[in-house]
């Protein structure tokens, strides 16, 4: 899947805040205004509900870029009623904060976020922002997997039109169950989908792998000599081109093997299952080893300046590599990092301040 991931986000380590001494580790979900599928006036304004403005008010300037970041969960600690970046950084805690993005792109920490003592009170302040970003995670990583089904379609169009049908049968139902599950509010709904999308895939999957054993290990050994190649290009003309052409098959029939391994592998990631989504990948590693692909290999001797890039070398190799990947991605994220302006920021403030009058001269 690799990643699965994902247009509007990216994993990585943030840098280090020059003047700070304070590097924020982890993996972030960034998100902006162009950031599709995400309510993103909502999630400000539900984050400043939480925040003492008026103490950060005067610290926004307009025409700056800033970004709000918040961890997905942190510990109170309430041990002097005070809050500090920096204290809670000794003792391993993260505390919401707003940045500066300076002209060289950096960001500097213009301070912690200020939250209202009395949110406390009922444990996690953000812990409802923490769970809608998961769901939207999950949502786009659902997509992903969608969209990586469409391309195993359009890839299957490559293989011999005698046996495609059965498998594009397949692959199609497990599409459409893949997004069924994705149409599903209720839970249970959405995981009965996401099995039978799965034993479609798996039974596809399958078929896929046996296909390419056997064309491995029935490929037709070619001579080393390279006098023995004229010979049988002579005798039979076009045979060197109809090697690389089922060759070319022997790839398309990796790929897609491949491409279900990730499909199937992430129908498990993004519900949390971590554990079969590893076994997926795993189960197909030991399959690529213990297909023999010494006859494949001497397609080598046609290409003498190595112009092929032989499956033979890297089958298992290239699925342990999507196996990280797909683990990464389905790993849940540290932080929410939203990209704003001073003037949005403003513009939420007063929205807040607006609200709060009404509350009060009620009372």
């Amino acid at each position: 899947m690799g990643e699965l991931i994902k247009p509007d986000s990216n994993t990585g380590v943030s840098e280090t805040t020059r003047g700070e001494g304070i590097e924020i580790l982890g993996k972030v979900l960034n998100i902006n205004k162009d950031t599709i599928d995400i309510d993103f006036d909502g999630m400000l304004n539900q984050i400043f509900q939480h925040v003492n403005i008026g103490d950060i008010l005067q610290k926004i300037k307009v025409g700056a870029e800033y970004v709000v970041q918040v961890p997905s969960q942190f510990q109170l600690g309430l041990e002097t009623g005070d809050y500090s970046m920096m204290e809670n950084m000794k003792t391993g805690t993260m505390w919401p904060s707003l940045m500066e993005v300076a002209e060289d792109g950096r960001k500097h920490i213009v301070t912690p976020l200020p939250i209202k003592r009395q949110e406390f009170i009922q444990g996690n302040p953000f812990q409802e922002l923490s769970v809608n970003y998961q769901n939207l995670y999950m949502m786009k990583q659902m997509h992903e997997l969608a969209q990586l089904l469409e391309c195993t379609l359009t890839s299957v169009k490559r293989i011999e039109q005698g046996q495609k049908s059965d498998r594009v049968g397949l692959l199609n139902s497990g599409k459409d169950q893949i997004m069924l599950a994705l149409s599903q509010k209720d839970e249970a709904s959405r995981n009965l989908a996401l099995q039978l999308g799965r034993q479609s895939v798996s039974d596809a999957r399958g078929q896929f792998a046996e296909t390419l054993k056997q064309r491995v290990e029935e490929f037709e050994i070619l001579p080393k000599s390279q006098a023995m190649l004229f010979f049988k290009e002579f005798i039979k003309k076009g045979y060197l081109q109809g090697k690389d052409e089922e060759y070319q098959e022997i790839q398309d029939y990796y790929e897609l093997y491949l491409q279900a391994t990730q499909i199937l592998s992430a129908s498990y990631a993004i519900t949390g299952d971590l554990d079969n989504a590893r076994k997926v990948f795993d189960l197909s590693i030991e399959r690529m080893r213990a297909i023999d692909f010494s006859n494949l290999k001497t397609i080598e001797y046609a290409h003498k300046n190595g112009e092929i890039e032989g499956i033979y070398d890297y089958a298992s190799e290239f699925l342990s590599t999507e196996k990280e990947s797909c683990i990464e991605d389905a790993k849940q994220y540290d932080y929410v990092s939203i990209v704003v302006s001073g003037e949005k920021l403003l513009e939420v403030i007063d929205n807040e301040n607006a609200e709060k009058i009404p509350e009060q001269e009620a009372e």
